[in-house]
């Protein structure tokens, strides 16, 4: 089959690229290890490049930070199969001296001075969806509870519920509360 309309008449060539230079090096130089830099002086280091304007160095990782201290590493707290009891272990072995974590979690946030700590509870997803909200609720308003007679003054609330997705490998680690400091941010 033919087609009714003339060919494309060829792309002309592309015009030769500039020599590399990464924003802020002078033309011809790279900052790349083992790219040949095209003029007589060896590539700058990392080190010896001047900070960019409005630029903050990346925040170092705290290694002292502990479980609750912020929502992207929160006190797991664990819970037995459709049970909002706390325990001290659950019997499938995930969680252990949960009461012993709460205590320290308690402690260290009144060294930091926490005013606001949110509590989530989760299910894991075999059961009826309504159900396992229950229980998420009910394993969050155990924790909040347990943590109101170690925390007086501490705003305490009840953040997200429900259950989480996942295999039944992973059924025990679901079945949780999570337990983070909201106020002040750390």
């Amino acid at each position: 089959m033919t087609s009714p309309y003339p060919p494309y008449p060829p792309f002309p060539p592309f015009p030769p690229f500039p020599p590399y230079a990464p924003y802020g090096a002078p033309a011809g130089q790279s900052t790349c290890a083992g790219v040949p830099t095209g003029g007589s002086a060896p590539p700058p280091s990392s080190a010896a490049l001047p900070p960019q304007a409005g630029t903050q160095p990346p925040a170092e990782p705290q290694h002292n930070a502990f479980p609750g201290m912020n929502a992207g590493n929160p006190l797991s707290i664990y819970f037995n199969f459709d049970s909002p009891l706390l325990v001290d272990q659950t019997a499938e072995g995930v969680g252990t001296a949960q009461s012993a974590r709460l205590q320290q979690f308690a402690q260290q946030a009144r060294g930091v001075n926490a005013t606001a700590v949110v509590v989530n509870g989760y299910a894991s997803p075999e059961g009826q969806e309504s159900h396992n909200a229950t229980l998420a609720r009910n394993r969050a308003n155990a924790v909040r509870d347990r943590l109101a007679g170690l925390l007086p003054g501490v705003a305490l609330t009840v953040g997200t519920t429900g259950a989480l997705p996942g295999g039944p490998t992973s059924y025990p680690s679901l079945r949780r509360a999570d337990v983070f400091i909201t106020a002040p941010a750390l």
